[in-house]
């Protein structure tokens, strides 16, 4: 083996870099080698820094390109996020607009009194539909006429 290093001594940290300076043997001879370490994968970045005092420059220099990186990443993924979110307040709009006329009171008044005959539960083939006062007014019209046949057991 020709690279042996024995030992490290950690001079700075960041949160994602570390200056160490490493101790060893290359070839038999004993050698002192300064670098910057990545925290993250545990790989040397700089190997054979002039000084302790470069390799910390050299250290907070990734550290702060790093940072801008993170920043930018994360305002993207914001942006990407508010747009989402737009775009999906859109589409419930629309489908809002698309769904047709919501059911008449008198509907949802039979449709309430239909399940109470039935102890609040829908004991039909139309299984997943509404229990609750909420969910039938938000039923459109065409869908209460066909809920009242299939809870009146008309086919």
């Amino acid at each position: 083996m020709a690279r042996q290093m024995r030992t490290h001594e950690t001079h700075y940290t960041t949160e994602d870099y570390q200056v160490v300076t490493q101790t060893g043997f290359v070839n038999g001879k004993r050698v002192y080698e300064t670098a910057v370490v990545s925290r993250n994968t545990g790989r040397e970045e700089f190997r054979n820094v002039e000084s302790v005092e470069k390799a910390i420059t050299l250290c907070d220099k990734r550290q702060a390109e790093l940072e801008k990186l993170r920043a930018e990443l994360a305002a993207k993924r914001e942006a990407e996020a508010q747009a989402e979110v737009k775009t999906t307040n859109e589409e419930v709009a629309e489908k809002e607009e698309t769904r047709g006329p919501l059911a008449t009171d008198r509907q949802v008044d039979y449709i309430m009194s239909l399940l109470a005959q039935h102890g609040g539960q829908n004991t039909t083939w139309f299984s997943a539909g509404p229990t609750t006062l909420k969910e039938v007014a938000n039923m459109t019209r065409r869908d209460a006429s066909t809920y009242i046949s299939a809870l009146k057991g008309d086919n």
